[in-house]
């Protein structure tokens, strides 16, 4: 029986590489063309995801009628379609390729704290370009961390762990214990990429507002960033589904942060600044998370 499973695992991951190969040799018209597609696909059969997503909007953008929820559920799942097609490429394109279709703009930013010694924290939402910029990024350092969660399927994290850091030294922390091993590469002066916007239940976590709904929030950004001197600088990815182009954008660190603010304000302020960013591209984000899964004690579940 191991013996036949671990075949069955291994055909898996020879036929996935076969799609996945086949699938970075695709122009841009046929990666626009497929998605397209592929968003009714996502939308119909993955009724469990998209009602996720539904009630996600419902509550993050009350004032808005079933139809606009709609059309943004169909944006939304067109830019899954895209980014999950859009994987072959970044895991084995070749970087001229991946920069045909990735920019990025003001890497000097980390670049010049990394020169000068500064411990960086890259901070950065759950918007479905997130894979795109985490390429990006590690083709233009020469080394860098990365948060990750990994699944539940072991050939998917194969996948995931080979096509993220397979260029310069990108090394890539599981989520599980991994305060200690990002204080440990900040102290090598190696920036770390953390998404600290995901519900990992109330552990290290409080209730702060997002898009006005008490929701249960990591601290880790603030209290790391204040008990060892770490800057915190934001990268936010976009993709044009029109185009299928994609655009990272660093921002500036946040200045003296978290300064005088306590865990609470600085957590609060970490989610204003998503929830701005989210609404740059409100059908990016990624609502097929159960964001608001954990709620105070006596509130009723979102789903």
């Amino acid at each position: 029986m191991t013996y036949l499973y671990i075949k069955f695992r291994q055909l898996k991951i020879l036929i996935l590489e076969f799609i996945f190969k086949k699938l970075s040799r695709l122009n841009d018209e046929y990666r626009i063309k497929i998605s397209s597609i592929f968003k009714y696909i996502i939308y119909i059969l993955l009724r469990k995801r998209v009602r996720i997503a539904r009630k996600n909007l419902n509550a993050c953008f009350p004032h808005l009628d079933k139809k606009t929820i709609k059309n943004l559920l169909l944006e939304h799942c067109n830019a899954i379609a895209l980014s999950v097609i859009d994987r072959s490429i970044l895991w084995y394109g070749k970087p001229e390729r991946i920069k045909s279709i990735v920019s990025i703009e003001n890497i000097n930013i980390i670049q010049d704290l990394i020169n000068n010694k500064k411990k960086v924290m890259i901070l950065m939402p759950h918007l479905l370009g997130m894979d795109a910029a985490g390429t990006i990024l590690s083709l233009n350092l020469q080394t860098m961390a990365c948060i990750y969660r990994p699944s539940g399927d072991n050939e998917l994290n194969y996948f995931v762990k080979k096509g993220r850091s397979r260029f310069n030294n990108t090394i890539l922390i599981a989520n599980k214990n991994n305060i200690r091993k990002m204080i440990k590469h900040f102290s090598e002066y190696r920036p770390v990429v953390y998404l600290p916007d995901m519900d990992f239940g109330s552990k290290q976590s409080i209730f702060v507002p997002f898009f006005g709904i008490q929701t249960s929030t990591l601290t880790t950004t603030a209290l790391i960033a204040k008990k060892w001197d770490v800057i915190v600088v934001p990268m936010t990815p976009y993709i044009d589904t029109k185009t299928g182009k994609y655009k990272v954008i660093i921002m500036d660190p946040l200045k003296d942060f978290p300064g005088k603010l306590s865990v609470e304000e600085a957590t609060t302020l970490i989610n204003q600044k998503i929830e701005t960013w989210i609404r740059r591209a409100p059908s990016q984000y990624y609502w097929i998370h159960r964001r608001f899964k954990t709620r105070p004690n006596g509130q009723k579940s979102l789903y």
